[in-house]
């Protein structure tokens, strides 16, 4: 992770050191930090599962 962003509109994004950003489908709770490590793998049921610091799994989304 190369940066963490939430505003009050917008949920949580995560800036990733290859370019890309990734915003969880549903509002939750993160203890992510800059420099923290980033798995993210193919949903059984389609879309994306994220887990940060080998935390939890979460469904997310690429938005750019």
């Amino acid at each position: 992770l190369v940066q963490v962003k939430k505003s009050a509109k917008r949920a949580t994004r995560f800036y990733l050191d290859n370019n890309q950003i990734w915003q969880p489908t549903k509002d939750r709770a993160f203890a992510a930090t800059v420099g923290g490590t980033v798995r993210i793998k193919a949903g059984t049921i389609g879309g994306f599962m994220m887990s940060i610091n080998d935390g939890s799994w979460f469904r997310v989304k690429r938005v750019d």
